[in-house]
């Protein structure tokens, strides 16, 4: 990442906030995929930039809830499993497709205008043009990634679950990602006996 700092994580009410500044746009489809893509499915840019419609749509042209990911698109080069069990997620995928993905020559599930595949260097631009445009400071493309590991254990989950989610070799590396929301933290301690 190209930024000194690690990306900010958001808050459910800035997620909503750039998804609702991203509806008012001529890309909104294409915008909110990939912002739900990272943020409930917490998958790296490189990994959105290279994912194929076939990964992720069924034969009957469903969103696949389990979704295998290729050594050749993970970094580090690990096969992996995504969830795409999310509503919200589903339904970003679903409208993307159906309205925004024009052509059929391009094997990559996220298409650009010119009809040729995102890199994941476009996308991290456009994303973070867009953070500009909509006023986050210190957000990437990254915020949606961190902002789901710390929503997974914000909301109890557990971090060697997590690990596994986001298809870390280390736990140690998983924990970096993860920042602690002050309001949780004192809703645990005053639940102890």
């Amino acid at each position: 990442m190209a930024h000194a700092g690690k990306a900010r994580v958001l808050t459910k009410a800035q997620f909503d906030h750039f998804m609702a500044e991203s509806a008012k746009t001529h890309q909104a489809e294409l915008l909110q995929c990939v912002a739900c893509l990272g943020y409930y499915a917490g998958l790296r840019v490189g990994t959105i930039a290279q994912l194929a419609l076939n990964d992720v749509i069924d034969y009957d042209g469903k969103v696949k809830e389990v979704v295998h990911l290729s050594g050749d698109i993970m970094k580090g080069g690990k096969q992996s499993v995504a969830y795409f069990s999310h509503p919200r997620l589903i339904s970003a995928i679903t409208t993307y497709v159906r309205n925004s993905r024009k052509t059929k020559k391009v094997a990559n599930l996220l298409v650009t205008r010119k009809n040729t595949a995102y890199t994941p260097k476009s996308l991290s631009a456009l994303i973070e043009k867009k953070f500009k445009d909509y006023g986050f400071a210190g957000c990437s493309m990254h915020s949606f990634r961190r902002s789901f590991a710390s929503q997974v254990i914000n909301k109890g989950g557990d971090i060697t679950l997590l690990r596994s989610l986001m298809n870390h070799s280390s736990i140690t590396t998983t924990a970096i990602y993860v920042e602690n929301d002050p309001i949780a933290l004192q809703r645990m301690v005053n639940t102890l006996d």
